[in-house]
């Protein structure tokens, strides 16, 4: 499989589960009434942004130094699909050339976070997802194991500090640290 095949088919997949879950959002129980993730008529989803969009900058470089070059990118969508729990992705993209050596690596992770508190901006996490990792022509399957803190900066632009464990195939588990990282929340 190639990376492009694999990028489309993450996309499809996504946009079929995005559909699946806005058509469930919409309405439940043959159309008769909207949707609410309340386990009792009285509870109400908090009220503010639902959506996220994170950003690690520590994970987001060019660096060329000498022969060598490396690219690297990931960005992450979340969605509040109830209390407590957003729903969403991850992709990473990284390339290096140069130095004898050469690569290519696209990560997709199908992605789950369990917030601490109800309202976003300021809560502790713990994320769990599984995907696919396209790496020298090879695919892979595994996991990613994570958690983290918001603190609101200002508005909707929180610092998202955070550290995971993820493991594809039989490489090697890579521990990851981001101390710079920002959300979007919308």
């Amino acid at each position: 499989m190639t990376a492009l095949q694999l990028i489309k088919k993450t996309i499809l997949a996504s946009t079929l589960v995005f559909i699946s879950v806005q058509a469930s959002a919409e309405t439940r129980g043959g159309g008769k009434r909207p949707m609410t993730f309340a386990p009792s008529s009285s509870y109400q989803m908090p009220a503010g942004p639902s959506h996220e969009v994170k950003m690690d900058a520590t994970q987001a470089s060019f660096i060329s130094a000498g022969s060598m070059t490396v690219l690297t990118a990931s960005a992450s969508y979340f969605m509040y699909v109830y209390p407590k729990i957003q729903a969403g992705g991850i992709a990473s993209f990284s390339s290096i050339s140069g130095g004898g050596v050469t690569g290519t690596t696209i990560t997709a992770l199908a992605t789950g976070i369990y917030n601490l508190e109800e309202h976003l901006d300021n809560s502790i996490y713990f994320m769990a997802g599984l995907g696919l990792q396209n790496a020298s022509s090879s695919t892979n399957f595994g996991f990613l194991l994570g958690g983290g803190k918001r603190f609101p900066i200002w508005g909707n632009l929180l610092y998202d500090p955070k550290a995971t464990y993820a493991k594809f195939g039989s490489g090697d588990g890579i521990l990851t640290i981001t101390p710079l990282a920002i959300s979007i929340m919308y």
